[in-house]
């Protein structure tokens, strides 16, 4: 069984770099361009998506709606998807969050969460649970909507990748990664990550 992880389309806050976490951002005119680009990519599946599960921030669930316009897919709406909770430092961009007390350490330990919010290993597990549990309750191909963190933890997750070197992996606004499901072993595996063929035309 396949899985198909979306990340949202892009936000201002993405345009502008500012740390979205939990902070409820609507898609933007890119992002909706980019979730319509998504949503004619995904229609041609050989196998057709009839189940998408998504966060139920504002920026996932508008991605998921545009699929879902296409692509005909009953929306599952679930607060475990959504990402990274960055409490103090959201709204903030990279350069003013680094300088701030806890940066480094946040950066360097899974175990670490910044004022307000979650750490690493929180978010992961949080995901992972919730991926392992919709796994096992599905029968045939299916997508989930979430962001770019939360993505990244879980594929590390899959892969091994110790959560100092999550972001070994990249996650493109509106891009999607597969893995597959075995139920004979409950393992996933990966075969494809940050497939954004479909954006090229916008910039990627």
């Amino acid at each position: 069984m396949k899985i198909y992880l979306i990340r949202h389309g892009r936000t201002s806050w993405n345009d502008g770099g500012k740390w979205q976490g939990k902070t409820d951002i609507p898609l933007d005119s890119a992002g909706e361009a980019q979730s319509r680009a998504l949503a004619r990519r995904l229609a041609r599946l050989r196998e057709p998506i009839k189940t998408i599960y998504s966060s139920d921030l504002i920026r996932a669930r508008r991605t998921a709606e545009i699929i879902t316009e296409t692509c005909g897919a009953e929306i599952v709406y679930l607060p475990e998807l959504r990402e990274i909770d960055l409490g103090s430092w959201e709204g903030r961009t990279i350069d003013e969050i680094s300088g701030l007390d806890g940066f480094d350490e946040w950066e360097a330990n899974g175990r670490v969460a910044p004022h307000g919010g979650e750490s690493f290993e929180q978010t992961r597990d949080r995901v992972t649970g919730a991926m392992y549990r919709i796994a096992a309750e599905q029968e045939s191909d299916f997508a989930v909507v979430s962001h770019g963190t939360a993505i990244r933890l879980f594929i590390g997750h899959i892969l091994e990748i110790p959560i100092a070197k999550k972001m070994s992996t990249v996650t493109y606004n509106a891009a999607f990664s597969v893995v597959r499901y075995d139920r004979e072993t409950g393992r996933f595996s990966v075969i494809t990550v940050n497939d954004y063929c479909h954006l090229e035309d916008m910039g990627y």
